[in-house]
């Protein structure tokens, strides 16, 4: 966003009713929840040094998620997994995910 437009919109925020405000907080909470996400994803991701499941340290790239997320194929379990496998705040930001979807 240039600058101009920033201000623009900060200049605006006066006018917002109480309703649009907490609209804006919702949009803005949910943009900076998703960087986090993106910015653990990365670290995690680069960081893999053995299965979720069974701890093997054999394993081999074997394809990519819907959301872009690489996922591994252990050679001791047989099972796949990403950097996000056994993290319960992924879990619970798929179901806030799903409800806020569907609900």
């Amino acid at each position: 966003m240039e600058n101009s437009s920033f201000t623009v919109t900060q200049n605006n925020i006066k006018n917002f009713s109480h309703i649009e405000l907490k609209r804006l907080k919702h949009q803005v909470d949910a943009q900076l929840s998703k960087d986090r996400v993106r910015q653990t994803i990365a670290e995690r991701e680069s960081t893999i040094s053995s299965c979720s499941h069974c701890k093997g340290k054999s394993f081999i790239r074997c394809d990519v998620t819907r959301q872009g997320h690489q996922r591994y194929r252990c050679k001791s379990c047989k099972k796949t997994f990403s950097s996000l496998t056994g993290i319960l705040w992924w879990l619970k930001m798929c179901l806030i995910r799903w409800l806020t979807n569907y609900f």
